[in-house]
């Protein structure tokens, strides 16, 4: 298989499962935190449900930080696909933190995930949340280097 990254190639094995995260980073908006956008894509299960992966990643996260807090959770449609936005919080005062994700799931020949993470700070977050909403609503899921259903193993990240 031929691999295309950004900015370089790799020959890889048969049979390898592309399991990249882009993370992509921002000047910054408020304060001295740089705002980032992680794009990640993960193969999983036909049968899943959106809401529990959902409720799974977000009761993992808030486990995992200081005084984390889910702040709001809605459902949306586009172009016939539902999503998931998740906004949660967490940190001390003096540097609070805030993540919003976004959860697609396209069920093809082979079902993947996708998830979507702005994180800035508390302070920052609303100022520069309008450009990351323009871009989140510019993605578009192509077949481009995406393995096919006959090497499709479902990632461990994923149940």
């Amino acid at each position: 298989m031929d691999f295309k990254g950004s900015g370089f190639s790799l020959q890889l094995p048969d049979g390898t499962v592309d399991a990249s995260s882009y993370a992509f980073a921002f000047p910054h908006s408020e304060g001295q935190y740089t705002p980032t956008l992680t794009v990640k894509c993960e193969i999983c299960q036909a049968d899943i449900e959106l809401d529990s992966i959902v409720d799974e990643h977000e009761r993992a996260l808030l486990d995992s930080v200081p005084d984390g807090e889910a702040l709001s959770r809605s459902r949306h449609r586009t172009v016939g696909r539902e999503y998931i936005v998740s906004v949660v919080g967490w940190g001390p005062q003096s540097m609070q933190m805030r993540q919003k994700f976004v959860y697609l799931l396209i069920e093809e020949a082979v079902t993947r995930l996708y998830t979507m993470i702005y994180t800035n700070t508390s302070e920052g977050f609303a100022v520069f949340e309008p450009t990351i909403d323009a871009i989140i609503r510019s993605f578009q899921a192509n077949n481009e280097q995406l393995i096919s259903a006959s090497v499709a193993r479902p990632t461990p990240f994923v149940k």
